[in-house]
């Protein structure tokens, strides 16, 4: 339900959204709940793409009440793959994807205004593609399987390394030597900085 107030002196101010929900995406919610609850077949390659499409910011802004929904379903999309173990490389990078599109900037006021009702925020996103990263990690045992997914708001790579590419720092007698040409960083877009 979209809201308008009208001021004291009878000027109608902008109508809020906040609460409106895209059909497209209670569908979803539904459909993947069923899964979930074991009423459904697993189509959640195809329920990812959907998702990827109704989240991509270009459709839009997404409202208060749909990041909520998105976050709704990322969870129940990860407690399936959890039990079913088989994550496949697309199914990956759409998670990916929609993770991208719901953290980006284009939505911050959505996320400010779950945070200002003490619900989480952004955090429940990254905490679900962490987990949804693990379980693919798990389920993968070659040395040839290897996704690397670069996003506008995300970096994710999962590949297996032999013990001999892998270093860790030395003991020294003045405690420990790290290689110096190692480098790491986290790169946040200068706007998602400001208030």
């Amino acid at each position: 339900t979209a809201i308008r107030y009208c001021t004291q002196g009878g000027i109608w101010r902008d109508p809020s959204y906040a609460n409106c929900k895209k059909t497209t995406l209670l569908e979803l919610q539904r459909l993947i709940d069923n899964i979930k609850n074991g009423l459904a077949p697993n189509r959640i390659a195809d329920y990812l793409i959907n998702l990827t499409i109704v989240t991509n910011p270009y459709t839009g802004k997404l409202q208060k009440s749909e990041v909520q929904i998105v976050s709704d379903i990322l969870d129940n999309v990860t407690h399936i793959s959890n039990h079913i173990g088989n994550i496949t490389n697309g199914e990956v990078e759409n998670f990916l994807e929609i993770a991208s599109s719901v953290i980006d900037v284009t939505n911050r006021p959505s996320w400010q205004a779950l945070i200002n009702e003490d619900k989480e925020g952004a955090s429940r996103i990254l905490h679900n593609v962490e987990r949804y990263i693990r379980i693919k990690a798990k389920s993968s045992n070659s040395f040839d399987e290897h996704v690397k997914r670069f996003t506008k708001n995300n970096f994710v790579e999962i590949g297996y390394k032999p013990i001999i590419d892998i270093q860790f720092p030395k003991a020294t007698a003045n405690g420990l030597a790290f290689n110096n040409d190692a480098t790491s960083g986290f790169f946040l877009p200068q706007d998602s900085l400001q208030n």
